[in-house]
Parts: C-alpha cells; sequence; structure tokens
C-alpha cells in the first residue's frame, strides 16, 4: 500500500413558527484515562434482523478478543455487501493484518457503487487494530453513496498509514456519505484521507462527533468536486493539521484542536467556507487559508496559545468575514491575523487579550463593522464538544420479524408497519418500530404520534412506496414529544413513479412537541420541483421543536 503524500448536504431550510436549537457544548472533560477512545460514547445497539454480524454470520468467524487475527473474517463480510447491507461488528478488539477491501468496482467489476450501505459497531467497544505492514491502509473503500460509517475505533497503532481511505474508481462518484461516533489513533499519514489519486470525486459528507488522536493529518481531502464537507462536535489532538482541504469546501462547527504542529485547518478551497464556534488550544495555528475565489468566515472561535508569530489565522485570497472571535495567549507583540496578497478582511467584534491589534500592518484592507446588540456565545479553553453518551434506540419492534411486513415492493405493508409503530409507541423508552433493508407499499396514511420512540430503517434502502389513492399523504405525524424518523426514504424519487401529494405531513398540534428527522430522504432533491411533495410542516406552534440532522429532499414550512 503506498503512501499517500500531503496534497498541495447539509439542508437549507427556511423556518417560520419553530424553534430551532443547536448544541453548542458537549460533556465536561473526562478524567484522563491512557485510552483516548473512552472520551467516545459506547453504543448499546439491539442487533437488527438484517444486519450480517460478523462473528455469527460469515465463515470464518471472527474472534474479537485482539489476539485472533480476524482479516479473513471481516473481509468475508465485506464480500456480502450490496445496497442496502449492514456489516455489524459486535463489542471486541478485532486484530486486522491487511487492508480490507469494501465496495463495487474493488470486488465486482462492473458495479459502480454501492448504496446505502452500513458499517456499525459499539462505539468505544468495538476495536479494529493494525497488525499489518508499516504504511498500510486499514480499509480501502470503492463507492459508496448515502451511506454510514458508525461506532468504531480505528487504531494505527502508530505503523498503518491511514484508517479509511475513500479511493473510488473511475465511476463511483460518492456523496452524503456520513461518519459518526468514529475514533482514529495513531496513523502515519491520515485518519481519513480521501486521495488526489482517486478518478471520481466524494461530496456532500459529513463527519459527527468523531475523535482524531496523533494522526498526522485527522481528515484530508484533495479533489476539486470533494465539496460540502461538513464537521461537528469533532477533536482532533496532536496532529500535523487537523483538517486539510486542497480543493472543494469544508464547514466546521463545534469542533475542538489541540496542538496541530502545522494548523488546525490548511485549506484552498474552490467554494465558500467557515469555521464557527470552535476552540483551538496549543496549536500552531487555527487556520492557513488561501484561494482567490473562495470566501472565508470565522464567527465565535475562540484561540489560545497559538504559536505562529505569523498569525493564528493567515488569510490570503478571497474576502474575509471574521467576527465574535478571541485570541489570548498568543506569542509576544504579533498580531492573531495577517493578509496575505489583497487580502479584504471584513471584521466586527473580535478581541485580542492584553489590548493587542488584530490585524499587523496595513489597516486599509480593513473594514470594520460597527458593535451591534448581540454577541457571541463567549468560548472558554475547557469547552468540549465531543459527546460521550448520545441517545440510541432501544427495544426494536421488526415490521418483518414481528409484524409479517414483506418489504418486496408488491405486498401491501400498511397494516404491518402501522402495527410495529403503535407496539414501539406503547412501550415507549427508546424503542423503535424498525423496517429492514426493502420496499414497502403504503396504501393509507401512517400514522405517528405519542412519544418516546422512534420509527426508521437501515438507510437509504428502505423506502416507503406510495400505492394508494392519488393525492394521499404517506406518513402524518400528530402530537409527538421526543419521537425520531430515522434512516428512511419516504416518496423518495429513487424509490418509482408515485401519484401521493405529500411524503411526510406534521402538523401543528396543541401540546409542546419535540420531534427530530435523521436520516430522512424525500422527494425532490434532483427533481428541481421545489413545490411537490417532500416533507410539510404545518401550523406549529411556539412550542414545537424540530430537529434536522439530515433531511434530503423539499422542505415546506407554513
Amino acid at each position: 500500500m503506498p503512501q499517500y503524500p500531503i496534497a498541495g448536504v447539509v439542508p437549507w431550510l427556511a423556518v417560520a413558527a419553530i424553534a430551532l436549537t443547536s448544541r453548542l457544548l458537549g460533556d465536561e472533560p473526562v478524567a484522563p484515562n491512557d485510552d483516548p477512545a473512552h472520551a467516545l460514547p459506547s453504543l448499546a445497539w439491539e442487533e437488527r434482523s438484517d444486519w450480517i454480524n460478523v462473528k455469527t454470520d460469515v465463515s470464518p468467524k471472527a474472534i474479537g478478543d485482539g489476539l485472533a487475527d480476524d482479516t479473513a473474517a471481516i473481509q468475508a463480510a465485506f464480500a456480502l455487501i450490496a445496497n442496502g447491507v449492514t456489516v455489524y461488528l459486535p463489542s471486541g478488539t478485532y486484530r486486522i493484518r491487511q487492508t480490507l477491501m469494501l465496495g463495487g468496482t474493488i470486488q465486482r467489476a462492473g458495479d459502480q457503487r454501492l448504496i446505502g450501505c452500513l458499517v456499525v459497531g459499539h462505539g468505544r467497544e468495538t476495536r479494529l487494530v493494525w497488525d499489518g505492514p508499516p504504511g498500510g491502509a486499514m480499509i480501502r473503500e470503492d463507492g459508496l453513496a448515502y451511506s454510514r460509517w458508525v461506532g468504531l475505533v480505528f487504531d494505527g497503532k502508530g505503523q498503518a498509514a491511514v484508517g479509511l481511505l475513500h479511493d473510488n474508481g473511475d465511476h463511483a462518484f460518492e456523496t452524503e456519505v456520513r461518519h459518526q461516533h468514529l475514533g482514529f489513533l495513531g496513523f502515519t499519514d491520515a485518519g481519513i484521507l480521501v486521495p488526489p489519486t482517486r478518478k471520481q470525486a466524494l461530496a456532500e459528507t459529513s463527519f459527527e462527533n468523531c475523535l482524531f488522536v496523533t494522526c498526522r493529518r485527522g481528515v484530508s481531502f484533495t479533489q476539486f468536486n470533494d465539496y460540502d464537507y461538513t464537521f461537528d462536535g469533532c477533536e482532533f489532538r496532536d496532529s500535523e493539521i487537523a483538517i486539510e482541504c486542497a480543493h472543494g469546501n469544508f464547514y466546521v462547527r463545534n469542533c475542538r484542536f489541540e496542538r496541530s504542529t502545522v494548523a488546525d485547518i490548511l485549506a484552498n478551497p474552490e467554494h465558500a467556507s467557515s469555521v464557527r464556534r470552535c476552540v483551538s488550544v496549543g496549536s500552531k495555528a487555527l487556520i492557513r487559508f488561501s484561494n482567490p475565489v473562495a470566501p472565508l468566515t470565522l464567527q465565535d472561535c475562540l484561540v489560545s496559545g497559538w504559536t505562529d508569530t505569523g498569525g493564528a489565522a493567515q488569510l490570503s485570497g478571497a474576502p474575509a468575514l471574521v467576527f465574535d472571535c478571541q485570541f489570548v495567549d498568543g506569542p509576544q507583540g504579533s498580531a492573531p491575523l495577517s493578509l496575505g496578497g489583497r487580502q479584504i478582511l471584513i471584521a466586527s467584534q473580535n478581541t485580542v487579550a492584553g489590548g493587542g491589534v488584530l490585524v499587523a500592518g496595513d489597516q486599509a484592507r480593513i473594514r470594520t463593522i460597527p458593535a451591534g446588540q448581540r454577541r457571541g456565545v463567549g468560548l472558554t479553553t475547557d469547552i468540549r464538544y465531543l459527546k460521550r453518551e448520545v441517545p440510541i434506540p432501544g427495544k426494536v419492534f421488526d415490521a418483518q420479524r414481528d409484524f409479517g411486513a414483506k418489504g418486496d415492493g408488491n405486498t401491501d405493508d400498511t397494516t404491518a408497519i402501522q402495527r410495529a409503530i403503535d407496539a414501539a409507541r406503547e412501550a415507549g423508552q427508546g424503542g423503535i418500530a424498525y423496517l429492514p433493508t426493502g420496499s414497502y407499499v403504503v396504501t393509507a396514511p401512517l400514522r405517528v404520534n405519542g412519544k418516546d420512540f422512534s420509527v426508521g430503517g437501515s438507510g437509504f434502502r428502505t423506502s416507503l412506496v406510495w400505492r394508494g389513492p392519488e393525492g394521499g399523504t404517506i406518513i402524518e405525524v400528530g402530537d409527538v414529544q421526543n419521537v425520531t424518523i430515522e434512516h428512511i426514504a419516504v416518496g423518495n424519487h429513487d424509490s418509482g413513479q408515485m401519484n401521493n401529494a405529500i411524503d411526510i405531513h406534521q402538523r401543528g398540534g396543541t401540546q409542546a412537541s419535540r420531534l427530530t428527522y435523521d436520516g430522512v430522504f424525500v422527494y425532490g432533491m434532483y427533481q428541481k420541483q421545489p413545490l411537490r411533495k417532500g416533507l410539510w410542516l404545518d401550523g406549529l406552534g411556539a412550542e414545537a421543536v424540530v430537529m434536522m440532522p439530515h433531511v434530503q429532499g423539499n422542505i415546506h414550512i407554513a
């Protein structure tokens, strides 16, 4: 496996009559521990009926004791991956001696990419440990879209070059790959690498609640079409470069950086990028940014103890907006911002400890916006965003196993699915009405109301297909409290032509409500018909809270 040299959807919303909340603060710092992965959550999944278990469902079976060589077992599970398939790694330590290969064009000549897949473990309790030759990649993936990596620790032991290598083939354009609750420890090149040698890009991808420790680069993406990389709630420690964007663009928010020896972010993006509510402690610089056409926003960041006399933020190129940022304990006599070339800076309400100047040298290219009534959030150096505890579904009420749904695209599954939803609602306590991968025919609206449960599937390849009267609604949401709809396609165009009018209709109720849509795919992403179908939020009251970590498709808010 060659070494990789350093390289030279977040949906939009209109909001009315809805209270939107942002997670700003993570868990309190945990007690020091020799294993940094203990900062990640433990995910106590109940195994689902359509998951491929590497310890029970393949031959040879994985052991997961940290001693046995589990390479062949995990590779056997990866060989079974098709569209909508989940590979499950129970708690354990899995010793890996050579690169694991996953994806369409690597294993099945003629295929282009895999869609709607999931590789899932138990967070800090599922660990992949490298015991192969120096310079290798732990997992090489070739062509995934609308897929997820959840709850794994990749331990390179200071020998592996790359943890997760997104190295797709000639026709395998990748999009909307989510990385959640992952840890990357001790990689000599990069925790996650999207290399310049690829033929196609990986775009609209996200990194949520992930940890990177002692990786030369945390995440590096290098292609022109590597667009819309979103980092939320992540932590980077002891890297040379935590995030490297050679082209593409990025959004970094609610992240923490510690002791990066080159820069927390090294960026030459092609489109607008932003860094918001981030904390940098003891790094050489927060950001080195250069591109003549891509503007940058720095908002509400705290940079403490940077060491580069050239500045905590070194900007050269398109105009930059910097506001509500704090700079403390930098090199004596040096300004935190430096402007290269013809850089224009738009600044407002930034503070420099000790009353120092914000920008050294020529002040003519600085445009200052007077302070307004609003202020920044006031970050402090001890803030951590990484979550050690995250909610996951409890007891599983399986629409196929427990209630007889078929998911074959022909059988009417309306009654079976509704029975699963009703059972999860009656049980409460975070249970889930679960639909395994499949195409489920619905002929009457599915009704979701009540509290403390979820309705969801395996991802993009769990789809609800309307075959009822013209103009119908697939899911109707009433009074809900702490309810989640997740990882499911509802009326999505890829599931076939349908004559319904609305995919999901959430109406205003008489009580305070809270509902989360996460990994929900409705009609409209590529159809360019923004007023058709999709997700409707109608008449919600002042105490209605709607969370949308990930929604694809048309969104109507009235």
